[in-house]
């Protein structure tokens, strides 16, 4: 990669919540770093960022362009970046018609999951036609391409998500909560009516049955959006509500903090792509409950992590919290057999080794 200028394009990277910003950040600090070491250039064009503009540097050693939403404008800063360089990596498949007017270079994409299930415009489906090569985040997103779009598989890389790990205190959180007192189970999600297939209302739904068994029970939902209001109805409906928390968006050391106080994570998702918030809660070392759906299946391993629950069955992910819950013993195994997957597969360490490893074959 010497002397290689390389061009990243990306929806968005910093200031934005979920996987895919997520995600973006931790590519863009191991590629950085692998691509300095190797003395290669990098440039960073965030087309949803809030900031100075066009030429905005932020000094993590690559150059950073953002552009407030503006889209013509990222599309002729793009276009003219893409003239001198040597590699250009789509983050989205949004992104992908871009390189129908841009010279012949390596292009990379960077396929997460449910925006690549489904049908394509034309558009995209000739833009994802022009990549070189097609990072999955999953297996189950790298069989949806070849199946529904017929990407040939060859071209495809595997590349799972990687996640933070937290560093211990020594004098214990910095943030502080009420004491405890009651079995905590926790989601983290974004809470908007276009991603209700995160099932967080199933698990709202399973909590009178949860509390006949575990009668002090708390269901925490971190996480904000338009669909509050209507989750949140659906709690005093089942006369939950003082069981239900709404913690809305959190700063990172107050989510640190919610993770290490839960007792069990739960996302019953039907459509993750891969799901990073199983990462976090794995490097916490706590159990988790997800749908048998999507790539969930090979984040949770069913029986020693965690639990895998029939795709929208409250009854299933009921049953399946009652039995952490009362659990001590399991959830203690569960969670440390988690936090060992987590750091052979999906620790930062491993990302970049991939990323590197993937540097070395491809390019």
């Amino acid at each position: 990669m010497e002397s290689k200028e390389w061009v990243v394009l990306l929806t968005n990277l910093h200031g934005a919540a979920g996987g895919i910003p997520a995600f973006n950040r931790e590519f863009v600090d191991a590629f950085q770093s692998i691509a300095h070491q190797r003395g290669g250039v990098l440039k960073v064009y965030a087309l949803n960022d809030k900031g100075g503009g066009a030429s905005e540097a932020r000094g993590e050693g690559y150059a950073y362009h953002s552009f407030g939403g503006n889209r013509w404008r990222f599309i002729l800063e793009s276009l003219k970046a893409a003239r001198r360089a040597d590699g250009i990596i789509f983050g989205h498949i949004h992104l992908s018609p871009l390189a129908l007017a841009m010279p012949r270079a390596r292009y990379w994409l960077i396929a997460h999951g449910i925006e690549v299930w489904g049908p394509l415009s034309w558009l995209r489906r000739v833009g994802l036609r022009r990549m070189d090569r097609v990072l999955c985040v999953s297996r189950f997103t790298r069989d949806r391409l070849v199946e529904r779009h017929h990407v040939k598989e060859e071209k495809t890389i595997l590349f799972p998500n990687t996640a933070r790990i937290p560093r211990p205190d020594k004098n214990g959180s910095p943030e502080r909560l009420e004491a405890r007192t009651s079995p905590v189970i926790l989601s983290v999600s974004r809470l908007w009516p276009e991603e209700r297939y995160k099932k967080i209302d199933r698990v709202i739904e399973a909590m009178p049955s949860v509390l006949k068994s575990v009668p002090d029970a708390v269901y925490e939902i971190v996480g904000e959006g338009g669909d509050r209001p209507r989750l949140e109805r659906l709690a005093r409906q089942l006369g939950v509500d003082k069981h239900v928390v709404f913690r809305g968006a959190l700063t990172e050391v107050q989510l640190k903090a919610r993770y290490e106080r839960c007792d069990v994570f739960i996302l019953p998702s039907l459509g993750e792509g891969f799901g990073i918030v199983f990462l976090e809660a794995m490097a916490y070392g706590k159990p988790c409950i997800g749908a048998d759906a999507g790539a969930i299946p090979e984040v949770i391993e069913n029986g020693r992590t965690g639990l895998l629950v029939k795709p929208d069955s409250a009854s299933d992910i009921s049953e399946a919290l009652v039995r952490m819950l009362k659990d001590a013993g399991l959830r203690c195994s569960m969670g440390r057999a988690g936090r060992e997957r987590f750091m052979s597969l999906y620790s930062m360490e491993r990302f970049k080794e991939r990323l590197s490893n993937m540097m070395e074959t491809v390019l």
